[in-house]
């Protein structure tokens, strides 16, 4: 699982995540993993601290598992 989080001055929040299980090739998944990056930086200056992880947030947890 990669997740995208961003750093602000508030701390690190994750806003979202994809799962390598659901494409055909690890290819594909890097491929949509650097799109999707490329298109949080291209949507607001607010993601200039935007970057992938392999760990979400405790927030983004506890809303998952509810």
């Amino acid at each position: 699982m990669t997740y995208f989080n961003i750093k602000t001055s508030k701390g690190i929040e994750t806003i979202d995540e994809i799962n390598p299980k659901e494409f055909n090739s690890k290819e594909d998944f890097k491929a949509e993993r650097k799109r999707l990056l490329n298109e949080y930086k291209l949507a607001s200056s607010f993601y200039s601290g935007l970057y992938y992880s392999q760990r979400a947030t405790k927030a983004w947890k506890v809303r998952a598992s509810q």
